[in-house]
């Protein structure tokens, strides 16, 4: 019994150690991050700068408002992309504290969900909380840095704060579900509807796991709960407000293109499928779920459950397989809107990985929970093979345990590298400062800030030599110049 314990100890111990040595570094390249394209599009479409929070705030819903009429349904987005908008407030010092804030509610949400799940499913191994979340983010953040998500303002009001409330939305659900207290209810109601106006990915996605949940409850519970379907409902009511947004339509019209539903079905599968690839390949996704698999296997053993809970544990098994579709519901509303067919932009696949690990992972812990009640003790022989086998793939599939982001990030901010382009874009934008205003300004692209892996480029180069390119606009808008460009030519 003592040696289980100091087992468990040092698992939970190194397990923190490897989740605070993740976090930091990412934490570390956040601080760095750099202002670019919509960041200044939007700031000077907002307009307000340096108001009062009374202020900024009935400004910022304006803002939504009529960016969900003339641009986008993402309504909470863009509250919260004027809202927070550096290019109107502090600049780099506000953008580095909105960056740090978003990466930490990323996290610590995705933990709180974790904890809740190991709630309903096995309060005893509770202390594997650090273990999985540590393989979780390990799998996800190690694979792909999500530069758009962590290192761009603009993607993380759109895709890093819906995402968390999306997670926070599903851990007030579980909540209500396990305690029967309304206010958990009443939480995941409004955390759920402002979820479903970012990203119509999350919408699609939230709508899908919360629908599934209920229906499990139902099932199991022989009766639905009027709670669980209301909470639902206000899901579904964000997902319809921000999917029947004038400004969709004008967007996509703006663009001559029309809705190609169809494709886009067929499309979604097809990078669901690529993505799917992306993570077995390179990022170790498959070794740790059959860890996933294993630790269901024990927590089963250790429950030693019987078959009259056969339905019970039935109903949760088709649950958790049904889980993953959600990355479909996800990729759907994004392949519609881009007309994608090979893939999408890399915020959106933070959206697509993130809920395919989670579920999956999931997923697989539950078939372990049942492999073990089907084959009671024998079940024991299985871990060996399964854990040799995941060994195998690791050598076959070589994935990123010791090439991965966690490790370029590092190499990246010890040499400097990180922090010397952020400098040089520092530098750039003060020297945009110095310039009068009405002047018609000419960059030349050789003194343009040189981007780095892994980050992103403070300037979209898409016709940069015209001046009524959006962001050339922007820029000359916010900085009241007369026109501004990028010569591009050598």
């Amino acid at each position: 019994m003592r040696k289980c314990q100091i087992i468990k100890r040092i698992l939970m111990v190194a397990s923190i150690a490897a989740l605070v040595y993740m976090i930091a570094i990412y934490l570390w390249a956040s601080a760095y991050s750099v202002l670019s394209a919509d960041d200044f599009s939007h700031g000077v479409t907002f307009g307000r700068f340096l108001e009062n929070l009374h202020l900024r705030v009935i400004s910022s819903v304006r803002f939504s408002i009529m960016t969900y009429f003339t641009w986008q349904g993402t309504f909470f987005a863009m509250f919260i992309q004027a809202l927070l908008s550096p290019v109107n407030g502090l600049e780099f010092t506000q953008l580095r504290v909105v960056m740090i804030l978003n990466l930490l509610l990323i996290i610590i949400s995705g933990i709180v969900l974790i904890y809740e799940l190991f709630s309903n499913l096995s309060k005893e191994f509770r202390f594997l909380i650090p273990f999985v979340s540590a393989l979780l983010y390990f799998v996800l953040l190690g694979t792909t840095t999500y530069q758009e998500v962590f290192f761009w303002y603009s993607g993380s009001t759109s895709y890093g704060f819906p995402f968390s409330f999306f997670l926070l939305g599903l851990v007030f659900l579980f909540r209500y579900y396990r305690l029967k207290e309304k206010k958990y209810a009443k939480a995941s109601k409004i955390i759920g509807f402002l979820a479903c106006g970012g990203t119509l990915m999350i919408a699609g996605a939230g709508c899908y796991l919360t629908l599934l949940t209920v229906a499990y409850h139902s099932a199991k519970d022989k009766k639905v709960d009027k709670q669980g379907r209301n909470i639902f409902i206000w899901w579904l009511i964000g997902a319809l407000i921000n999917t029947i947004a004038p400004g969709n339509f004008l967007r996509k019209s703006s663009y001559g293109e029309g809705l190609q539903v169809l494709d886009a079905i067929k499309n979604s599968f097809r990078i669901c499928k690529h993505n799917c690839k992306i993570l077995i390949v390179s990022g170790c996704f498959f070794e740790v779920a059959v860890i996933f698999l294993v630790m269901g296997i024990i927590i089963g053993l250790a429950y030693k459950k019987s078959r009259a809970d056969i339905r019970s544990n039935a109903l949760l098994l088709v649950a958790a397989v049904l889980s993953p579709a959600a990355m479909w519901f996800a990729c759907f509303p994004a392949t519609l809107g881009y007309n994608a067919y090979d893939g999408l932009n890399n915020r959106c696949d933070f959206v697509l990985h993130s809920i395919l690990i989670g579920t999956t992972l999931f997923a697989a812990a539950v078939v372990g929970i049942e492999l073990s009640i089907i084959l009671g003790e024998m079940a024991r022989y299985v871990i060996p093979v399964l854990l040799i086998g995941a060994m195998v793939s690791f050598v076959i599939l070589p994935g990123s345990a010791l090439d991965n982001k966690f490790t370029e990030l590092r190499k990246q901010l010890v040499n400097g590298e990180i922090q010397e382009y952020y400098s040089e874009c520092v530098a750039f934008l003060d020297k945009l400062d110095s310039i009068p205003e009405g002047t018609d300004v000419k960059i030349a692209l050789d003194d343009m800030p040189k981007p780095v892996e892994n980050t992103i480029n403070i300037y979209y180069y898409e016709d940069p030599g015209n001046p009524k390119n959006w962001m050339n606009k922007a820029l000359a808008e916010y900085y009241g110049f007369n026109s501004f460009i990028i010569d591009a030519v050598n």
